[in-house]
């Protein structure tokens, strides 16, 4: 039985000790993965400016729609719009895309990934331009371009419809704020023209 007993005693194993040294090279690696997670949440970017809805206001005077996509027209072009009005709009826009991104050897490899690292950026590009004529003479031409991108990484993203809804909005803000400022001169068009 004694023999039983001294075989306990050589299988109990104690509290797993680590040198102090194993404490700190431990705690500092902690360290080191919890600060890139959070470097890694935080390295989206966006350029372009985040847009806020301004309130439409309407237009002194009334647009005939000849050519372009009346489906992205600014509210108050929209709004203005009327055939037989003896003023004619034009308006067009171009939206393109790009995505950028880390190979997928390398990402897959690479152990920030795994700690939310980038892998990638879309970006879209939104340019609009915008005529306005009067009996086929130009009174106003317009145009606008916004770029928005943003990264995205493992944990995090955004997708080319939103980042497409914001640039076309910044382009159609644009245009809208540039026909508020020449309003008056675009009526005083019309009523020198009669």
């Amino acid at each position: 039985m004694e023999n039983a007993g001294e075989l306990e005693m050589k299988t109990k194993v104690g509290p797993l000790e680590l040198p102090a040294v194993m404490d700190r090279k431990l705690m500092v690696g902690l360290i080191a993965i919890a600060v890139t997670l959070c470097l890694g949440c935080a390295a989206q970017v966006q350029t372009g400016e985040p847009l806020e809805d301004l309130p439409t206001r309407p237009l002194p005077f009334k647009l005939g729609f000849t050519g372009g996509d009346r489906n992205h027209l600014p509210p108050s072009l929209a709004e203005a719009l009327d055939d037989s009005s003896v003023l004619k709009l034009s308006y067009s826009e171009k939206v393109t895309d790009q995505n950028s991104a880390v190979p997928a050897v390398i990402s897959m490899i690479d152990p920030l990934t795994i700690v939310g690292m980038p892998l990638g950026s879309y970006t879209v590009h939104a340019q609009a331009t915008c005529s306005i004529t009067l009996k086929g003479r130009v009174i106003k031409n317009y145009s606008a371009e916004s770029t928005v991108s943003r990264s995205y990484g493992l944990y995090h993203g955004s997708s080319f419809p939103e980042l497409e809804r914001q640039a076309r909005q910044a382009v159609e803000q644009q245009i809208e704020q540039d026909v508020y400022r020449d309003t008056d001169e675009i009526a005083l068009s019309t009523k020198t023209e009669h």
